[in-house]
């Protein structure tokens, strides 16, 4: 799915939540092109749920970190039509929180979209 085929009308409610998550999915997939795209070979980003973002052994240092949150918050509104600041309510993830892996990120998003659809 391209960038321009992401696009969802936000006032829809009912959204399902396979959706939000497959969107969500691809926009980070893209981001970690976009990012891999400026690393060095041996230091890309695998392209799995399992991806550590944050914490010991995550694949992004503490810059490359911050700009792919923001990145991805910005790609969430620009693709969704949905303003979310990740570091809302991140108390109810244990360790790492959200960003601990692609694969809770993911969640955390599609969470917070979801919450913010059905509230308009």
């Amino acid at each position: 799915m391209t960038r321009e085929t992401s696009k969802v009308v936000s006032s829809q409610k009912g959204l399902r939540v396979e959706d939000i998550e497959n969107q969500i999915q691809n926009i980070l997939f893209e981001i970690i092109d976009e990012t891999n795209d400026r690393l060095p070979e041996d230091e890309r980003i695998e392209k799995e749920k399992s991806t550590q973002l944050y914490g010991e052994g995550a694949a992004l240092d503490s810059m490359e970190f911050v700009n792919f949150i923001v990145a991805f918050e910005q790609r969430i509104q620009s693709d969704l039509d949905v303003t979310v600041n990740l570091e809302e309510e991140t108390a109810e993830f244990p360790g790492d929180g959200p960003f601990r892996s692609i694969e809770t990120l993911a969640a955390y998003a599609t969470k917070l979209i979801k919450e913010k659809i059905d509230g308009q």
